[in-house]
């Protein structure tokens, strides 16, 4: 397991929108620290961390939003933040059933 000394924190907009909710904001801190920096980090590692801090954001609020849409039930397809290698994989996935149809109308 990485080891980091610095976290990134909750942005602002999303802080400021979900001040009513300080568990909320737990939550996504506590999402947020399987990335982060130390030092001797090389800049693309850094921008490796960067982009795996949105992911792990954008993974926690839609699974907040399936759960709020729900009722407050906890949402089934709750996910720790996705690897490069598993959101790559979506993505030729995705690339795939998009060309698909086209495939298909020949």
């Amino acid at each position: 397991m990485t080891h980091f000394t610095e976290h990134p924190p909750v942005p602002n907009l999303i802080r400021e929108q979900l001040k009513d909710h300080p568990e909320l904001i737990a939550e996504l801190e506590e999402s947020l620290k399987s990335v982060g920096r130390r030092p001797g980090m090389s800049k693309p590692q850094l921008t490796d961390q960067f982009e795996a801090a949105i992911w792990c954001l954008e993974d926690k609020l839609g699974g907040l939003r399936d759960r709020c849409g729900r009722g407050g039930q906890k949402s089934r397809g709750h996910r720790r933040c996705r690897t490069d290698r598993q959101r790559q994989r979506e993505r030729t996935l995705d690339v795939g059933v998009q060309q698909q149809p086209e495939a298909l109308s020949r």
